[in-house]
């Protein structure tokens, strides 16, 4: 009888081992931003508002909404235009650069022809949802917070 409690508890424990998942391996940041199919903003927000404007988002035209922000794994990014251009004759890649992860939680951007560069405060990263916050030089220094989905 007791070869028999043997058997079932050996049989049920590899019943229950063999149905456990394996832990996933940890996603790097720099993984997590460079694996989508790109970026779309769903949302942008000033603050303190901008000449009374604080959703940001909803100023813009549809040809802008639905460009694309792109992170690739050599270390440069894009901003494709989408479906719809505001100009047909604008070139489909509009804005091109170098991006790099700081160890802060930030990501420095440098844009192609710029001097300057631009620091990113991330405050999500996810396999679906990236948000960041930087300030807007061009919106008398409010703060620009930028949610965008993985297409």
């Amino acid at each position: 009888m007791n070869q028999m409690y043997l058997i079932l508890f050996i049989s049920l424990f590899l019943n229950i081992n063999c149905g456990k998942k394996e832990d996933a391996m940890p996603v790097s940041n720099q993984q997590l931003l460079t694996t989508s199919g790109g970026w779309k903003l769903t949302a942008e927000t000033l603050s303190p508002p901008f000449q009374g404007i604080t959703d940001y988002y909803a100023e813009l035209d549809p040809c802008e909404a639905d460009n694309i922000l792109k992170f690739l794994s050599n270390g440069t990014f894009s901003i494709d235009e989408g479906a719809t251009k505001c100009d047909a004759s604008d070139p489909q890649l509009y804005i091109t650069g170098t991006w790099s992860w700081n160890s802060n939680n930030t990501l420095t951007m440098s844009y192609t022809g710029a001097k300057e560069k631009e620091q990113l405060s991330i405050i999500t990263l996810t396999s679906t949802m990236l948000k960041f916050s930087h300030s807007s030089k061009l919106m008398a220094g409010s703060v620009a917070t930028e949610t965008y989905q993985a297409q």
